[in-house]
């Protein structure tokens, strides 16, 4: 059995999405011991605001930016479970019942298992058939990795793991700006098993694709993972 999951938000100006964000978590409180966090980085607009009501703890940041691995940590720190999710501020776990269903069966039967990872998508009323396409591929990429490596690259936004892990890798790398999430999944990795959601799914905006498009983007991401495992 688990104890139960603390999924930390970190934050910097999301007042726009972060009370969205949140309220996912609503309908779900009776199925296990769950709370969330939100780690605010010194947002200049109404995030702690809009965040007061929904969210069971608020970690303030008021001396200026740390930056995101800064305010992961600060999150994990103040979590009660074993059992930690870390989550962008405009993402959404699709559907959050079965993800949480799936993490107390698989954390509670398996002691092997420090991480996990799912397949994303952008938010379906956005998506355009290239944004279908070149997600399925990423996806298969990690599916792909994972088996024949055991090494666990989750997508940006998403980690999740046993706080006992988190404690023994010692957390984000805060010397990091980018890369931080590649570096944490590959230490996540060495720890243990990471187990692939099949019940669920990450949905993600479309803004950073439609900013810079896939080539761009898809060229910028591989020379940060490539910063990290060469």
């Amino acid at each position: 059995m688990i104890q139960g999951v603390s999924v930390v938000i970190p934050t910097y100006n999301e007042a726009k999405v972060i009370a969205g964000t949140l309220r996912q978590f609503d309908a779900c409180r009776a199925r296990l011991p769950l709370e969330v966090i939100v780690s605010d980085d010194g947002s200049s607009d109404a995030t702690v605001a809009a965040a007061t009501d929904l969210a069971d703890v608020i970690v303030r940041n008021d001396g200026g930016r740390c930056g995101r691995s800064g305010a992961l940590n600060r999150g994990a720190r103040r979590a009660r479970h074993d059992v930690l999710v870390f989550l962008d501020a405009d993402l959404r776990i699709d559907p959050i019942g079965a993800f949480l269903d799936e993490v107390e069966a698989v954390f509670g039967g398996d002691p092997r298992v420090a991480g996990g990872m799912m397949d994303f998508a952008v938010f379906p009323a956005e998506a355009t058939r290239a944004d279908r396409a070149t997600h399925t591929l990423w996806n298969g990429v990690m599916r792909g990795v994972l088996r024949a490596t055991g090494i666990g690259i989750s997508t940006p936004g998403f980690q999740m793991g046993r706080r006992l892990h988190f404690e023994r890798i010692g957390g984000y790398d805060e010397g990091l700006r980018l890369t931080q999430d590649v570096d944490y999944s590959l230490r996540l990795s060495r720890a243990g098993r990471v187990h692939y959601f099949r019940s669920c799914r990450l949905l993600e905006s479309p803004r950073r694709y439609r900013d810079e498009g896939y080539a761009v983007y898809t060229w910028r991401s591989t020379l940060r993972w490539l910063s990290i495992l060469l």
